[in-house]
């Protein structure tokens, strides 16, 4: 049955017909299909049909006028076409796409913009080159992914090139000495870092545009010292704030004294806020209470029954 149904297949007839019916010389599907030939037969016709019809003769005089006319503007516009863009492709290519096998037509009848491309392409090859032979001399070297980027190409453009292969292979190889003078650099900064107002590492990290826990891990002396300055810093600038709310707190507690009415919190701090509007903190405010009331024996908790419901 196997065998039954791949001969249908490729006869291109129903197996009922095959099967039960007894096929004419005059049938009009038997005619048809021996016209076109056997299955074999248009199999081959299908993969090596070329997609333009003048490779399909060997001697271009035994084309039609019209048709050889029409190939030979065809062939003349893709010409000028890829000659124009900035990056042509080769000849070869070029006919590759159009369906020919070889580029003797083009540049049988159109030498000269055959020869143009060719040295236009040139050029920029050695325009490449000329780019590769500088990023090599440079300090750190470039990846070749900068170098096609300069270019306005892409790496694998870069690469088909066989004069840039080897000089593309000579600067991927100066990749350690392009790592080595980022970490010089990097350290010079972190260096550079000690000497300057502390900061986190995470900021520090995101203008030298590495990832803080890669540095903490290269540099791990570097970046402790930085820390234990920065929580050193850190440190001193909490206890200025506490001094300075503390100071504010006892001069607000002594004029609403003077006044004859009771330093609550809400009273105390609106009286801070209009004397020093930099000083914005309720909770500190209330932690710089509690610390006066301890240093004068008062107990912490002990406030105003009216503002006992006022919650900061």
């Amino acid at each position: 049955m196997p065998l039954v149904i791949r001969i249908c297949q490729n006869l291109r007839l129903p197996i009922n017909r095959l099967v039960s019916e007894e096929i004419s010389n005059t049938d009009a599907e038997w005619n048809a299909l021996a016209t076109a030939g056997s299955w074999a037969a248009r199999r081959r016709q299908q993969v090596f049909r070329p997609r333009c019809p003048i490779t399909r003769v060997v001697c271009p005089r035994s084309i039609p006028p019209e048709e050889r006319e029409r190939a030979r503007a065809e062939i003349k516009a893709c010409l000028e076409a890829n000659l124009a863009l900035d990056e042509p492709l080769s000849i070869l290519m070029l006919f590759q796409k159009l369906g020919y096998g070889g580029t003797s037509r083009g540049r049988t009848w159109f030498p000269d913009l055959c020869a143009a491309t060719k040295t236009k392409r040139e050029q920029q090859v050695e325009t490449y080159r000329q780019e590769l032979l500088r990023a090599r001399s440079e300090e750190p070297p470039p990846t070749i992914a900068q170098v096609a980027l300069r270019l306005g190409i892409s790496v694998p453009q870069l690469y088909q090139r066989h004069a840039c292969r080897a000089l593309c292979n000579a600067l991927a190889a100066r990749s350690p000495d392009r790592l080595r003078f980022q970490r010089t650099k990097t350290e010079e900064a972190l260096k550079r870092a000690l000497e300057e107002p502390p900061l986190p590492l995470v900021i520090l990290a995101s203008r030298l545009h590495k990832d803080a826990n890669t540095l903490r891990v290269v540099f791990p002396d570097l970046c402790q010292r930085l820390r234990t300055r920065y929580m050193a810093h850190r440190g001193l600038e909490q206890q200025k704030v506490r001094l300075a709310y503390e100071n504010a707190v006892r001069l607000a507690i002594a004029e609403i004294a003077d006044a004859g009415e009771y330093p609550s919190l809400q009273r105390t701090f609106s009286f801070i806020v209009k004397r020093n509007p930099s000083l914005t903190s309720p909770h500190l405010t209330n932690l710089a209470i509690r610390r006066l009331r301890m240093q004068i024996g008062q107990p912490a908790q002990m406030l105003n029954p009216l503002d006992s419901a006022i919650c900061f």
